[in-house]
């Protein structure tokens, strides 16, 4: 009696057996038509891109826009490159990076936005050296002088 239910626990501690292999796909050459087709499909998509960009550069309001409109764009198209070209394994890393450097930019962006209240501090002008170490220095050649220990 107790030999069934031993055998019956180890049937149930078994693993199931692995799923059935898919089937090979037979691998079809391609032929001079499908490469044409391929590439005449890439090179219209490239032709209405530009089109589409000649026709915004002609309706936009200044030539900065158009500049500032295709960096945009430039710019999307390599950040998605580089996104989808990064290894699996080293994704996790570069995007705590990069989003490490969006914040900064963030913040500092922020600080230097105008409020009701605070202006942004303007970048001082560079002086000549002579006028910095005097500026630093003579301000504590009189408190030196005033005080008791260097009057002894």
């Amino acid at each position: 009696m107790v030999l069934p239910a031993i055998h019956a626990r180890l049937a149930l501690d078994r693993p199931p057996p692995p799923p059935p292999k898919p089937a090979v796909k037979e691998v079809v050459p391609l032929t001079d038509a499908d490469y044409q087709a391929m590439y005449t499909d890439s090179a219209k998509k490239a032709t209405y891109a530009a089109v589409g960009l000649l026709g915004v550069g002609m309706i936009s309001p200044t030539a900065a826009f158009s500049s500032m409109l295709s960096t945009f764009a430039l710019s999307g198209v390599i950040g998605y490159q580089v996104v989808w070209g990064v290894a699996h394994s080293l994704h996790s890393p570069l995007m705590a990076v990069t989003n490490a450097i969006s914040g900064m930019t963030a913040v500092g962006g922020i600080y230097l936005t105008p409020t009701p209240t605070r202006t942004p501090t303007p970048t001082p002008t560079p002086t000549p050296t002579l006028t910095r170490t005097l500026t630093l220095t003579l301000p504590l050649t009189r408190w030196a002088a005033s005080t008791s220990w260097a009057a002894a």
